[in-house]
């Protein structure tokens, strides 16, 4: 009997470690990521939540692998006026290294060489215009 339940007790865990929400989000045909090009989306992916009313997304680009971990792959270009929080919330470093753009980035990902260069990790980069909080934003966790 012993034996019984602590099959079942390890069965639920196994079904619930594997479980992943994200799947019903899928957008793809591949079962194994989820990917959208859509401004809106991607910012729901990323974020896990509704855009902002004072937020304005004007591109965006995201991949992630349908795994617990949550890795993915992000491209966003926002308007917010959030941005100093989000640098001291994330950490951020300002970065003078004239760091190049990932060949891999959307057309539409060019920020203007005077906006601010900022850090994070794993070699993610923020583009951050302080006096007007246009952002564009580079994010990798893999």
């Amino acid at each position: 009997m012993k034996k019984k339940i602590i099959y079942i007790g390890i069965s639920t865990l196994v079904n619930i470690s594997c479980f992943n929400t994200d799947s019903a989000k899928t957008k793809t045909s591949n079962e194994n990521k989820l990917t959208s090009t859509n401004p809106i989306e991607t910012y729901k992916y990323w974020a896990d939540t509704e855009v902002p009313e004072n937020t304005k997304v004007l591109n965006g680009q995201y991949w992630s692998s349908i795994h617990f971990t949550k890795e993915y792959i992000l491209y966003m270009e926002i308007k917010a006026p959030w941005f100093a929080d989000f640098i001291r919330y994330n950490s951020l470093k300002k970065s003078n290294k004239n760091l190049k753009i990932p060949s891999d980035a959307p057309k539409w990902f060019s920020p203007k060489d005077s906006i601010n260069l900022w850090t994070g990790e794993q070699g993610s980069l923020y583009f951050i215009d302080t006096i007007n909080g246009h952002m564009f934003m580079y994010e990798k966790q893999l």
